[in-house]
């Protein structure tokens, strides 16, 4: 599992991979973490438990950076550690506890603030055993 994040303009382009879709959604909340803030800073003494359903990988995905944004906004919660589970059963099921903070500012240097995601025409997909998501944080 692994995420690249490239300055895109005034946003950051972001490239995930993962060799399940367990490991491209940890990617994913990594990546996150990491436009905001430097991980390591974080101390992960605090736990949010999340589950999602869709019957689409998009729509569950979008839900996943809309509960991150949500965590982010209103309680200025930054991740450290993401654990995650993704099922099929007629439809994607997606279980996450995140392991972070609150938003210190002495602390946390805050990197850049994530607004929104923006997923591109072609951003899902996958080949052989290796799944490959791109898309941008629109950061301010």
């Amino acid at each position: 599992m692994s995420f690249v994040l490239h300055k895109k303009g005034v946003n950051v382009l972001c490239e995930l991979s993962g060799y399940s879709l367990d490991e491209l959604f940890v990617s994913a909340g990594e990546a996150f973490s990491s436009v905001l803030v430097s991980p390591v800073c974080v101390v992960p003494h605090e736990s949010h438990s999340l589950h999602f359903e869709a019957h689409s990988l998009d729509v569950l995905l979008d839900a996943f950076f809309d509960e991150l944004l949500w965590l982010k906004d209103s309680d200025g919660f930054v991740t450290r550690d993401v654990e995650v589970v993704v099922t099929y059963r007629r439809k994607f099921f997606l279980d996450v506890v995140l392991h972070g903070e609150s938003l210190d500012v002495h602390r946390h240097d805050l990197r850049r603030n994530i607004l929104g995601v923006t997923f591109l025409p072609t951003y899902f997909g996958s080949s052989g055993n290796t799944y490959r998501l791109t898309f941008l944080f629109d950061v301010h």
